[in-house]
């Protein structure tokens, strides 16, 4: 038993199995609460597949039909209750952990970098709760991922990535969005490839054209061989797309329908929901990284002159807990108000000025607020969206190929694809928004927390600069903690389950990012009084903070029954990761894998 210890802490993805199965086993633990009760916008989807099961057709014909199709196959086959409408998002989000984990991995070619990533996707409080909820935005999401999965394995997958990228828009139609993603990367990959195709068609002298062909024939036959595979892979997308709406309409309705009727049908539906219209909690696209609530008083000001209210969008969940709320975590906006610039920075490689990426991060937001309303749409959209696509050139003058340059550029383009695209949509067709479509953007902010803790790392690392080490070591430990700490507070897990499983994943993340043992003891103290004394001490002030209870569930009165159980559970978490570590592993040195 020992020695399967040791190889399971010697695994690679040790790392990843540890988060994987605490989001799992929290995920489990919550799956059937609210009780037979559904949750937000499950009501439309449950009430959608229950008349699909009983060959009554389908009334939310304003989505493509696959995430609702799964929705009622997975309760047909496990059941009308919790377990049939929750399950299978709690299984797809979990593998869409480890499928980020091997996407950063394959960009990053660092375990640590992946491993802060997954850590934060995995504990960030609208990924969580989506993860777990009958919606169509989980099934979207989990089909981009894996497209941008296969698309990173080489061209002999590109064809599989289209046929991702085409269930993703058969789930919700901006999984669309994966493709601007997908294309901008590819561009950027083969930047040298297609220009030594540009300059293979040149005419040339007679003299030179021997030369040529002796030189470059091989690669220029590879360059365009790779063209041509991408080329027919991505017009493979549409096809896929459309035999694929085909039979998933014919299982709907038992026959066969007039698909180009359907479409136009669904494309209409999904855009004729309008601002104009109101709605509960609608934000606008630039608003969704300036505030962790995905809503900012200053664009409510300038849209209405300070009559609307800034509220926080909860997902009802009457009578048992007051909310789950859709935010996005603070510490994720937090850290991609830094991140995001830094990125374009990064990728300048110092060539600009660092003005740049600050007006930029200004401009994101201001540009399109000043703009909407007050010129035509037509120019407003022609405006905000040449504003919000300068990453894309930034990220083309990068000249060093490294595997960072490749992660930057990747996370650059993600934010362009399934973020800034919806700023001229938004523009163009008033189509209303709210703050949980910003998830497909989670991961890549998630990408960026990784990219820029590992730069920190790594600066502290450096042996000039290693007055700095400790003061680096403990800011990344404290936003661990904090991340921690706010998860536990948002999650519609009860702290008795929370808590704990809190505490053992920061205690194994500090120690396998290298800290030392009394500084994971002193961690499991910190997260352990941050999460009680933000319950106990700053509850009261939460509501006038966001707007909205964000506490749940259902917690014992007694203050003295929550210190005890901590205090209790604590000390035997921390002398059974003390055992498992000094006696079964006998390992002092971390376990993080070296660079790939």
């Amino acid at each position: 038993m020992r020695n399967f210890f040791i190889k399971l802490a010697n695994w690679q993805y040790f790392g990843l199995l540890v988060i994987v199965l605490a989001s799992f086993i929290l995920h489990i633990a919550v799956i059937s609460n609210p009780p037979d009760q559904p949750i937000f916008d499950e009501t439309h989807y449950l009430e959608d597949a229950r008349r699909i099961l009983n060959d009554e057709g389908s009334q939310r014909n304003e989505h493509p039909p696959l995430a609702r199709l799964i929705i009622a196959k997975s309760m047909q086959y496990i059941g009308d209750n919790p377990w049939g409408w929750r399950l299978l998002p709690i299984i797809l989000s979990t593998l869409g952990l480890v499928l980020f984990y091997g996407i950063c991995l394959r960009l990053s070619r660092s375990h640590r970098i992946s491993f802060l990533a997954v850590f934060f996707l995995a504990f960030e409080n609208l990924w969580y709760i989506h993860g777990g909820m009958a919606m169509l935005d989980i099934y979207a999401v989990f089909f981009m991922i894996l497209a941008f999965w296969l698309y990173l394995k080489g061209p002999s997958w590109w064809w599989a990535a289209a046929v991702a990228g085409a269930a993703a828009t058969l789930s919700k139609f901006t999984g669309l969005f994966v493709f601007i993603v997908i294309g901008l990367h590819w561009l950027y990959s083969e930047r040298k490839t297609l220009s030594a195709l540009v300059r293979s068609s040149r005419p040339k002298p007679p003299e030179e054209v021997a030369a040529a062909e002796t030189d470059n024939a091989s690669e220029t036959a590879g360059g365009f061989r790779r063209v041509l595979i991408f080329v027919f892979s991505m017009l493979l997308a549409p096809v896929a797309f459309l035999l694929l709406y085909a039979v998933c309409e014919y299982f709907i309705w038992g026959y066969w329908r007039d698909l180009s009727q359907q479409i136009n049908t669904a494309l209409s539906g999904t855009n004729s929901i309008k601002f104009s219209y109101g709605g509960a909690y609608p934000s606008r696209p630039w608003e969704w990284f300036l505030s962790p609530i995905n809503a900012f008083s200053i664009y409510k000001w300038m849209f209405t002159g300070g009559r609307e209210a800034v509220g926080l969008l909860g997902y009802d969940w009457p009578p048992w807990g007051p909310h789950i709320t859709g935010m996005t975590s603070p510490t994720i906006w937090l850290t991609s108000l830094v991140s995001l610039p830094w990125l374009i920075w990064s990728a300048m490689k110092r060539k600009l000025h660092v003005i740049l990426p600050v007006v930029w991060f200004i401009g994101v937001g201001v540009v399109p607020a000043l703009l909407t309303g007050r010129v035509s749409a037509l120019l407003a959209t022609i405006v905000s969206y040449i504003w919000f696509a300068m990453i894309v050139p930034i990220a083309f003058i990068m000249r060093k190929e490294t595997a960072k340059d490749n992660s930057v550029a990747f996370a650059l383009f993600g934010m362009v694809g399934v973020w800034a695209a919806w700023i001229p949509l938004a523009i163009i067709t008033d189509r209303i928004t709210y703050s949980f479509y910003y998830l497909p953007a989670i991961p890549l902010l998630c990408l960026g927390a990784g990219l820029l803790i590992n730069q920190a790392f790594a600066f502290a690392e450096n042996r000039h600069n290693r007055d700095f080490r400790g003061f680096i070591k403990a800011v990344v430990a404290f936003l661990l903690f904090f991340h921690l700490v706010v998860f536990c507070l948002l999650i519609p897990n009860e702290l008795t389950i929370s808590i704990p499983v809190a505490i053992l994943v920061l205690a194994f993340s500090l120690d396998y990012l290298g800290y030392s043992y009394q500084t994971m003891f002193s961690a499991t103290i910190a997260v352990t009084a941050g999460v009680l004394g933000l319950r106990f001490i700053l509850y009261r002030y939460l509501e006038r903070w966001f707007g909205t209870e964000t506490i749940l569930g259902l917690y014992p009165a007694s203050i003295w029954f929550w210190v005890v159980a901590v205090i209790v559970t604590l000390a035997a978490i921390t002398v059974i990761f003390w055992v498992f570590r000094r006696w079964i592993l006998r390992r002092p040195t971390n376990l993080l894998p070296p660079a790939v």
